[in-house]
């Protein structure tokens, strides 16, 4: 998990953004492989360090976003009978503020799935750095 206070946030860019979910991620990664060496005792630490996430992103001061990456989950490669897929997506996700991140059929990219609060959806849309982003 990073946390950031408003100050920080209003002052990043999405490339300033990038390395720090990158470090959190391989932060995380790493104390959940020491965690779940632990047992039964580091499974709680982990299921109770997610719940505590989970509590702090229904507190109506804190905005939470929820970062996943998909893309070596190689949804393209797959064959179910009648022929690896020309597109995947994402659908009926239920959490707000979450960003699913997954590989191009090209694998020449990455398609970003954003769900928000339907609020926040037009400040999104209209959002310069976002529309340089997009194609």
């Amino acid at each position: 998990m990073m946390e950031r206070n408003v100050e920080e946030i209003n002052s990043f860019d999405f490339e300033s953004l990038v390395p720090l979910l990158g470090f959190a991620t391989r932060k995380a990664v790493s104390n959940c492989v020491k965690i779940l060496s632990n047992g039964e005792d580091g499974r709680k630490i982990l299921v109770d360090a997610f719940a505590s996430a989970i509590n702090k992103s229904h507190d109506d001061n804190m905005n939470g976003l929820w970062f996943t990456n998909w893309s070596k989950f190689g949804f393209y490669d797959n064959d179910f009978g009648f022929g690896k897929p020309i597109w995947t997506s994402v659908t009926n996700i239920l959490i707000k503020n979450l960003i699913i991140m997954l590989n191009t059929k090209k694998n020449d990219g990455i398609e970003a799935w954003v769900h928000l609060h339907e609020k926040d959806m037009p400040c999104f849309e209209q959002d310069e750095e976002i529309k340089k982003l997009t194609t």
